[in-house]
């Protein structure tokens, strides 16, 4: 592998720019605290962790902030100020008291080279390893494989339908062209009628938010009739 570039780094991107570190891990999913209080990483995006000689590679799958203390209830308190940019500058000591967290779930990892192996590695990340954003040479290697697709939408989170159709968002947007991007949008909404066919409702949503073109639409019509039958 390319010493040549930081984690997450591309053309657009900054080298080495972490967005968080790591407060809990599992072989499938990891919990990060981000570097900048209520600034998570976009839902859907790819996350990047290098963990001695492994990349791992994540989609977010959610965010939140909440109390350092798990035993504090946080209470309404700016109702004297104009905005909350100002009730946090006038109670900078509220931000040493929350934090925000976002998740995500592991679909890749690659050793020493650039092949992709499309599952988690053999062991989860250590803790406080450092997260960087997914770089577009990350997003193209997972848009190019199949797997990707198929571990996303097994993925059970909270807003699993915004989650999916999120995370095949980033998938496209590294397409190289509008007429290529609109293709993988075709080509994904195809194969998610078969791998959401028990689900008729949640393949709808999610086709509506990656708006496909016909074939796809056509394609969930086709589907919807079968499963009627």
């Amino acid at each position: 592998m390319s010493n040549t570039a930081g984690p997450g780094e591309t053309g657009d991107t900054v080298p080495n720019a972490r967005i968080g570190e790591v407060i809990s891990a599992r072989t499938s999913d990891f919990v990060a605290e981000a570097d900048r209080l209520h600034a998570p990483p976009s839902l859907g995006s790819v996350a990047l962790i290098r963990d001695a000689g492994i990349d791992i590679l994540a989609f977010v799958t959610a965010a939140e902030t909440l109390p350092k203390d798990a035993g504090r209830h946080p209470a309404a308190g700016g109702g004297a100020f104009d905005s909350a940019d100002e009730f946090y500058r006038q109670r900078p000591e509220i931000t040493r008291l929350i934090r925000t967290t976002f998740s995500a779930v592991i679909v890749a990892h690659r050793e020493q080279s650039e092949r992709l192996l499309p599952y988690p590695p053999p062991r989860p990340p250590r803790l406080h390893e450092f997260v960087y954003p997914g770089g577009a040479d990350d997003i193209t290697l997972l848009a190019n494989d199949a797997q990707t697709l198929t571990t996303l939408a097994s993925a059970r989170t909270d807003s699993m339908h915004d989650f999916l159709s999120a995370a095949i968002r980033t998938l496209a947007s590294v397409a190289p062209s509008d007429d290529a991007r609109q293709r993988f949008l075709e080509e994904t909404g195809r194969r998610l009628v078969l791998l959401m066919q028990d689900d008729m409702p949640g393949l709808q949503a999610v086709l509506a938010k990656i708006r496909p073109a016909g074939a796809a639409r056509a394609a969930f019509a086709e589907a919807r009739q079968e499963s009627s039958r």
